[in-house]
This record gives structure tokens, sequence and C-alpha cells, in this order.
């Protein structure tokens, strides 16, 4: 039987207006800090602890403080991008790579605690909102050891000392939570390079389909010992986006506070709630984060059934002609692949494993990549 070397998938959202799909059994199975000293092109440190942690403050502390300016020290941003740029490149899954080399288990399957993919955040929730948003998207996907690992191909970073919406909602994170002293420090820059992460397994159900998941993200704040999301808004709407309670939903984070911020980025108060209540309250959003988690599950193993013949595919949504393309190639090949599997190298993985030769060189140009080894891949059945 000769194996299909592309797929096309046509997507039609009205296939999901009764398709109900569940992500449950969260589980945080490591808390660990990003350390970036100056540049984003100097490969990042991981630490398995708590050097970036933020908590949240107590309720009346913060709304003794209010108003919030969320213009101050916009001039002193240490942001992430490199300066006098506008945007960046960074390499794929380069973060998550390095926290697996840091963790205990003989295997990739077992360093990701028997996920069936892994990947971060972002990429599941642009994803699973495919059928409502409809916005373009593409990455690679890549088997190794029996896990399957999503990276997008490039992801660009927009944001600057001169971008006031992106600095604001860094800043009113600033206001409303300390360090890991306890100290507040809002009168301090600014400062977003490095971050405190967790990742998150789950179970993504759709009828007789189950897939397990694993992804890292960045959290904002801790309240005891539980992620919070923060956001600014103009409106307690807000908190009714689609992209918010999946955002918050895939990682289990359940509590969402945001800071009303008027014409001239003042905060004056500051609301809370959970997903559970905005779920309860908007039956329109329930309705559809569910018909999103049953597209995810729907596709999610239509690409693991690909990837059962090939090594590695792209993936790409054409929003105009509402179709999903998997073209397979060779490891060797791809660019992001190699980073991928290049960047295991200090790994010892067990015999039949992938077993990589060369560390990644951390570079976001794939031409760097492609000069590199030709290297062929063995592919665990396990």
């Amino acid at each position: 039987m000769t194996r299909q070397n592309w797929v096309k998938i046509p997507i039609k959202p009205t296939d999901y207006e009764s398709k109900l799909g569940r992500i449950a059994n969260h589980k945080t199975i490591s808390e660990y800090s990003v350390i970036m000293y100056h540049s984003p092109t100097e490969e990042r440190e991981i630490r398995n602890d708590l050097t970036n942690v933020r908590y949240l403050i107590d309720d009346d502390v913060r709304d003794s403080l209010l108003p919030f300016d969320l213009k101050l020290g916009l001039k002193t941003f240490q942001d992430k991008q490199i300066e006098g740029e506008t945007l960046r490149k960074e390499p794929c899954l380069q973060t998550l790579c390095n926290w697996a080399i840091k963790q205990p288990g003989s295997t990739i399957n077992e360093v990701f605690d028997g996920a069936d993919f892994v990947t971060w955040r972002g990429t599941l929730k642009r994803i699973a909102a495919t059928i409502h948003k409809k916005d373009t998207w593409r990455f690679v996907a890549v088997s190794l050891g029996g896990v399957i690992f999503i990276s997008e191909q490039a992801r660009e970073y927009h944001g600057g000392r001169h971008h006031l919406p992106t600095y604001s909602g860094f800043k009113f994170e600033q206001y409303i939570t300390t360090n890991r002293d306890g100290d507040l420090d809002s009168d301090e820059p600014v400062d977003n390079r490095s971050t405190f992460e967790i990742m998150v397994t789950s179970d993504l159900n759709l009828d007789d389909v189950s897939l397990k998941l694993c992804c890292g993200a960045e959290i904002d704040a801790m309240r005891e010992g539980e992620p919070v999301e923060l956001k600014t808004g103009r409106d307690v709407k807000n908190f009714g986006k689609l992209e918010t309670v999946l955002q918050s939903e895939i990682v289990g984070v359940k509590s969402l506070i945001m800071g009303i911020k008027g014409e001239n980025y003042m905060v004056e108060r500051v609301e809370e709630t959970s997903i559970d209540q905005i779920k309860a309250k908007n039956g329109q959003i329930a309705r559809k984060t569910s018909q999103s988690y049953a597209f995810l599950a729907d596709f999610l193993s239509r690409l693991k059934a690909f990837l059962g013949d090939h090594e590695a595919c792209e993936s790409y949504f054409d929003s105009k002609k509402m179709a999903i393309h998997l073209p397979a190639y060779l490891l060797e090949n791809s660019a992001v692949t190699k980073n991928i599997t290049s960047s295991m190298v200090e790994r010892p993985w067990h015999e039949g494993e992938a077993k990589p030769r060369e560390k990644c060189i951390g570079s976001s140009d794939q031409e760097d990549f492609s000069r590199g080894s030709q290297q062929k891949w063995k592919r665990s059945d396990s």
C-alpha cells in the first residue's frame, strides 16, 4: 500500500456545531525560570526553580495603590527585542528543548510524561480557534521517541519601548505583583526578558478520541500555589473572549484578573472572575470553547495518523480555501526539525531513541540550519 506524502483536509466549521470536546486532568510537571542576560540571540538559561516567579498582592493592598498609570517607565522598558529593531524571530521550541535537556528521565517519552504532543500553549490556542477565528497559521511537526513536537516555523515578536499597548500589560503585572522576595517593585524598570513558566500535561477528549498534551506557558502570577492570568482592557466584556478562555483553560488556569483602563491608560479599578463563571454566564463562549477542543482533537488525531508513516511534516491552514495541508518531508531537509532534534544532544537517551550528534546552534536563520549535518534520525516505535 502506497503511503501518502501529501494530505489536504477541508475544514467546515458547521461540522463542529454539535461536537463537544473537552480538556481535563491538568497536571503541572515542572515550574521553571528562563533567564535571558543580554540579547535574545543568545541561548537562554533554564533554572528548575522560582527565580522569576511573581506573586499576586492582596486585594486590599492592591486597591490602596490605585490608580495605576500604565504609561510610567515606557522609555526604560527592558524588552525582549534587540535594541533598535521592531521585531525578532525566536528559534523554534528552543526554550522548551533547553528545558527538556535538564529534566530527569531516560527517554523523550518519559521526560514529557507520556504525552502524545508537545508544544507551546499559544500554538494549541491558535489551532483550536481555527474554526471560529479563521486566521492563517503554519507549523512543523516532527515525531521523535514516540512524541510529536509541534513548532511554529518563526515566532514574530512585535513590541519595543514605543509600543504602549504591549508595554501597558507588563506594567499592570508589575503593579499588582511582588517579586520572589515579596517586594513591590513598580518603581523599577519593567523587564520582560526573563520569565517564569510551567510545563503542563492534560487530556484532550472527543468521543472515543483521547490524546495527552504537554505544553509550556509563561505565567503572569501565582497565588497560593495556583497560576493566575492577568489582563488589561477597557471593559469587563474582554473577559469573555474565546482566545482568553482558551489561553487560560489549556494549561488549567482558573482565575483571571483584569485592570480596567481608561483612555489615558489609567487603571481605576480591578475586576476578577474565573473560567467557570465566564462559561456559566456566556453559553455561546462555552459552546465555542467545546467546539474548538473538538476541532483540535480531530486535527491532532489526523496529524498523529499521518506521522505514523512519516518522520516529519509541515502543516498550514489556508484561511481563504478553508483547508489544512500536510506535506511530508525528511528530518534532515527541515531547518525547524533539526533545531528540535539537535537540541537534545546532551541527554543520555536509551538505545532505540533518537541520539543527536550535533548541538543546536540556536540560530533562527533557517539557512544556517540547512547547512548542518545530514544526519538521519531513527524514530522509536515504542
